[in-house]
């Protein structure tokens, strides 16, 4: 008996110290649970803070001027090698076509980094309209090591179309080095338009020979309704001819503008035919100038003059609308020639019906004036009147003075 309560007691005994020792252990599970959840916070705090593969940038909002159209974009980076994103995208917006000043800001957390060297933390913007590319901007400045966050005037003056979406693009793809940078925002500043300095219908800057007037609306090379103007009916002679065009376009008005072909040439008609087709004119030159005249061909010959004239566009499509008017055109006689002149009235005589002048002027028949002056050369009137002289007259009758 005593033996089996000894074992009893033994076995009371080991069951006691297994359900101790269960509770110290679920009690150390707790503690470790508690621990590892407080590192992992602070590991999480660290990473948004210090940098990681999947940094984000925890600050109050996007840096820039509120007085524009402010895009927030995102606050992880994007990395410039192949082990990390490089771009992000589209992010959907809406801005209205104008001209811009773009502003970016970049992050990358460099107060704890303070060893890293990296110089190609830049990034760019492509913006979009219906799926399709309508602008692409240039690339930030590198971010320097010595701040976390900068922004940048990226565009001075850009001309934007409708925009509906954007996307982002690190600006060193491929590269070893992460130069890891986020592209926190970016602002699109409208500009005011410049006040038009340009008439509303310029003129026609030539005026040497016969100036053909044909018009100040704009060809355009990428649209097949306004590829040409025309007939413009004119009447040139038969002759030999210097031919100079003139071309308009409002630079002064949008000197964002790029358009290198802004050119255009000139088809002669002559009784329903087409005669010549000149040259085209030198493009335009940008950013300022309004006008360019230019003698596109010396001695044309026109056997059978000129009765129309169309302006065509010197260029088609795929080269955009390079948009120039051909205010007008002239024909200069070539050397030797006179401008043909209108014809005139003969000149009207002195006496058509005969009648002396009024000014008492004698006719050459010898006529007296009505006013009974005598002639210049002494000859008596036909009364028999002596002259004022006294010289008798030829049919010798005394005078009456004896």
């Amino acid at each position: 008996m005593k033996q089996n309560y000894r074992n009893q007691g033994r076995s009371f005994t080991g069951r006691h110290t297994r359900r101790r020792d269960s509770r110290v252990a679920r009690r150390m599970s707790r503690s470790l649970t508690v621990v590892l959840s407080l590192a992992l916070s602070a590991g999480l705090l660290s990473s948004v803070f210090a940098g990681g593969p999947t940094e984000s940038f925890a600050t109050t909002g996007c840096p820039l001027p509120t007085d524009g159209q402010v895009v927030h974009l995102t606050d992880q980076q994007l990395v410039g090698w192949s082990q990390g994103r490089n771009s992000f995208g589209p992010v959907s917006v809406n801005l209205n076509a104008g001209t811009y000043r773009v502003m970016a800001a970049s992050y990358d957390a460099h107060s704890t980094k303070p060893d890293q060297v990296q110089t190609g933390e830049q990034w760019f913007i492509e913006g979009y309209y219906d799926h399709g590319q309508v602008f692409r901007t240039p690339a930030t400045p590198d971010l320097p090591e010595s701040t976390d966050v900068a922004t940048f005037t990226i565009a001075d003056r850009i001309q934007i179309p409708d925009t509906d979406a954007l996307t982002v693009f690190h600006a060193h793809i491929g590269t070893d080095e992460p130069n890891s940078v986020v592209p926190l925002c970016v602002g699109f500043y409208q500009l005011d338009a410049p006040t038009p300095t340009v008439p509303i219908n310029p003129v026609c800057p030539l005026s040497d020979g016969i100036v053909v007037q044909i018009t100040s609306t704009k060809l355009l090379a990428d649209s097949a309704n306004r590829r040409s103007f025309g007939p413009v009916n004119v009447v040139i002679e038969p002759g030999t001819y210097d031919v100079v065009l003139a071309s308009f376009d409002d630079h002064t008005n949008k000197p964002e503008q790029e358009q290198k072909k802004e050119q255009w040439r000139a088809i002669t008609w002559a009784d329903g035919v087409v005669q010549w087709e000149s040259p085209p004119i030198a493009d335009l030159p940008e950013p300022l100038d309004n006008y360019i005249s230019q003698t596109v061909a010396t001695s044309v010959s026109f056997p059978n003059g000129v009765s129309a004239v169309v302006a065509e566009h010197a260029h088609g499509a795929g080269n955009g609308p390079q948009s120039i008017a051909p205010i007008c055109m002239a024909f200069v006689p070539a050397a030797g020639q006179q401008t043909p002149e209108t014809p005139t009235e003969p000149d009207t005589p002195t006496t058509p019906d005969g009648t002396p002048p009024t000014d008492g002027t004698p006719p050459t028949d010898g006529t007296p004036p009505e006013d009974g002056t005598p002639p210049e050369d002494g000859t008596p009137p036909e009364d028999g009147t002596p002259p004022e002289d006294g010289t008798p007259p030829d049919n010798g009758t005394p005078p009456e003075d004896g």
